[in-house]
């Protein structure tokens, strides 16, 4: 099931990842663990933040998206479902089903 997955790194962590030539190696490697579908570096309220779209083929797969963040930026990280095209159009016909029922 594909995901949003929006990161805010801490600021002060990250800035030390950075003085310790260490940022691009350790985001090198969650990006390599995460294989994102597509992935964005923005700033947003004054921090970096990264935006992703990732795979997860189970619940337990969170860790793995999750943990390297917290331990690795002490980011903020949140979750949210994602479709795409071709997802809404597989959930097309369950609109119908459930505007009869509900709406």
């Amino acid at each position: 099931m594909r995901f949003f997955v929006k990161v805010s790194l801490d600021t002060a962590t990250t800035n030390e990842a950075i003085k310790n030539n260490k940022l691009g190696e350790t985001m090198n490697q969650i990006m390599g663990d995460l294989q994102p579908e597509a992935a964005y570096f923005i700033a947003e309220d004054g921090g970096r933040t990264a935006l992703l779209f990732v795979n997860m083929e189970s619940n337990a797969d969170l860790v793995n998206v999750v943990e390297p963040w917290w331990l690795s930026f002490n980011a903020k990280v949140e979750i949210t479902p994602a479709m795409n095209g071709e997802d809404l159009e597989k959930a097309g016909p369950a609109f119908g089903a459930i505007v009869e029922k509900y709406g």
